[in-house]
């Protein structure tokens, strides 16, 4: 479980993701906004940032934001 304060933290939920998935079959990423002004929300209901959400789940990373 990660929160979402900004950018960094998001990437650094990502790349903690991927040194997990070297250990474990299944990895499932769940992120909480917090952020009100531009809520993340709203990227992962975009093109570019599904295309990489669905690459992720190929690698058995799953990505839950709520």
């Amino acid at each position: 479980v990660k929160i979402i304060k900004g950018t960094e933290s998001f990437r650094s939920a990502i790349g903690q993701a991927l040194i997990y998935r070297m250990g474990y079959r299944y990895v499932i990423i769940v992120w909480k906004d917090l952020d009100k002004k531009e809520p993340y929300s709203a990227a992962f209901a975009q093109d570019k940032e599904k295309g990489f959400i669905d690459e992720l789940s190929k690698m058995n990373i799953f990505c839950i934001l709520k």
